[in-house]
């Protein structure tokens, strides 16, 4: 058996705090993969798999550029797995001390943002809480930090048509979560399933909740904001207070409705491929067609704010 060096030590007690994700372990101007992870992403992502020794005992590897990580990473989100980024803290020293390496993110297909194959693309992350009279869905876009709370009905057949009108690429749920709903959630191929169970909110994220919410409220955004936190390795200073959605503001479409009329994504039987959004996206920014799209799928009900909104525009 060979000996385990310092380096793959590090290596293996990193790993053994984020056993549900792939390592991208920082080597140098690479990030290396080893074992099991090696062999999945040399498979998904057509890498020559290699080894660190020419003994029996081989240890599986593959690699890729730091500088080009990106699309290898979109690729495997896109397939719904998560990745830890691990990197080197300090620059190489001339001893023999191992480097200090330490993961600084973790990326999910819901919590994506430098990776995004399509700038202008609406990415959320939705947690939900299970009232068994109902749902309350909180939903956050990372990109840009917007985030908004839902009430749908205890019933599959509304709450899936609301995950893919918002575009909600991973749902956070309990352990306890309705094992039937988990099982449709599984028939949506760019859907990822985390359960998580820590519904905590500290007391840096109080301010974005308001009080006056019931428990199944806050149970939803406690978890969604747990998650983040345990994920970004950051403040989430950036995140918008959760509201919910004002149904007297907005008209409410579904995500039929949406779908049929070619608002955003084009239908099956366009054969053009226009639709509403890229016909008007003249956006010098891509969060300008983000929040056009938020605007195509939310019209607005009350006319002086249609003016309002025409005349900044304008």
């Amino acid at each position: 058996m060979e000996k385990v060096t310092p380096m793959m030590k590090q290596y293996l007690n990193i790993k053994k705090d984020y056993p549900d994700t792939l390592l991208f372990y920082r080597l140098g101007d690479f990030y290396e993969l080893f074992f099991d992870d090696a062999r999945i992403v040399s498979k998904e992502c057509d890498l020559v798999l290699t080894s660190r020794s020419k003994e029996l005992d081989k240890t599986p590897m593959c690699g890729v550029p730091h500088h080009s990580v990106a699309p290898y990473i979109q690729k495997l989100l896109n397939r719904g797995y998560k990745i830890a980024i691990v990197e080197q803290m300090e620059p190489p020293s001339k001893s023999k001390k191992i480097v200090r390496r330490e993961v600084v993110r973790v990326v999910t297909p819901g919590t994506i943002i430098d990776e995004l194959e399509d700038a202008k693309e609406q990415i959320n992350i939705a947690a939900i809480e299970d009232a068994h009279y109902g749902m309350a869905l909180a939903l956050v876009e990372v990109a840009s930090g917007k985030s908004k709370l839902l009430w749908v009905n205890h019933a599959v057949k509304t709450l899936i048509p609301t995950l893919l009108k918002h575009n909600v690429r991973e749902v956070l749920v309990a352990s306890t979560f309705n094992k039937a709903m988990l099982d449709k959630f599984r028939e949506l191929n760019e859907l990822t399933i985390t359960v998580h169970d820590d519904v905590t909110i500290n007391n840096q994220h109080q301010s974005l909740v308001d009080e006056s919410l019931n428990e199944t409220y806050h149970h939803a955004i406690g978890r969604v904001l747990s998650y983040l936190g345990s994920t970004q390795f950051n403040e989430l200073a950036y995140l918008q207070p959760f509201m919910l959605n004002d149904n007297q503001t907005f008209c409410e479409l579904d995500y039929t409705t949406i779908s049929n009329l070619d608002l955003i994504q084009p239908s099956r039987n366009n054969r053009n491929q226009m639709t509403l959004f890229s016909y008007l996206d003249y956006c010098k920014s891509a969060m300008g067609s983000r929040l056009l799209k938020q605007w195509i799928v939310e019209p607005l009900y009350n006319r002086d704010a249609i003016l309002q909104r025409q005349q900044k525009v304008g």
